[in-house]
């Protein structure tokens, strides 16, 4: 099996797609499906394939005008509070300002994000990419 599918969460979700797909074929009389067998039987609902979300934990914004580097690859999660401001670096010199003042940002390792504000926000780390 690929190292992509390596992890417990992939097995099991690997395995329901399979089953899946293999009780399609069994329901098809052992026929490859055409496309426009696929397409005529698309309005009928999929199963539900469900992923546990990762983990999320709270970080302690930094002070108003200081950055969060990203020790890893990850999202932050930015919600609440008074913030006039959110900007970005991928270098740590030069911050873009991103418009908005809430949301989900995707960060490499080593990438800072800066917060103005007058009220501070509650800060999540939602999942750490790979």
């Amino acid at each position: 099996m690929d190292s992509v599918f390596s992890s417990s969460i992939y097995q099991f979700t690997w395995s329901r797609i399979c089953a899946y797909l293999a009780g399609t074929y069994a329901a098809n009389g052992g026929r490859t499906m055409t496309y426009s067998a696929w397409k005529a039987q698309a309005c009928l609902p999929m199963p539900s394939v469900s992923m546990p979300l990762l983990a999320r934990f709270n970080i302690i914004p930094p002070s108003s005008g200081v950055s969060y580097v990203a020790p890893r690859p990850q999202r932050v999660i930015i919600a609440g509070g008074t913030i006039s401001a959110i900007a970005l670096s991928r270098n740590g010199v030069t911050f873009d300002n991103t418009g908005q003042t809430s949301g989900v940002f995707t960060l490499g390792a080593g990438d800072q994000l800066q917060m103005t504000y007058t009220v501070a926000p509650t800060t999540m780390v939602g999942s750490d990419l790979q």
